[in-house]
């Protein structure tokens, strides 16, 4: 029952993150981004900068799950 539990909150607190970030996302798009008063180089650059990270860390994910294909670990029972 505890690792059910466990499960359960994992999920219920990634899944109000999620809500809770894209909200966030919406009204700063909104705000920020489609403010003719910010400067045409800002509008661009946050979103690119944030494309850009998402990819890297895109990168580093899929680096990290094809390097742990290859992990030979001694002593671990399996």
């Amino acid at each position: 029952m505890s690792k059910i539990a466990t499960w359960a909150g994992g999920v219920i607190l990634i899944v109000s993150l999620l809500v809770i970030s894209g909200y966030a996302t919406y009204f700063f798009a909104k705000d920020v981004l489609g403010d003719s008063d910010v400067p045409l180089a800002l509008r661009v650059a946050i979103p690119a900068s944030a494309v850009g990270a998402l990819a890297l860390l895109g990168v580093a994910l899929g680096d990290r799950l094809r390097a742990r294909k290859h992990e030979h670990l001694e002593g671990a029972d399996y």
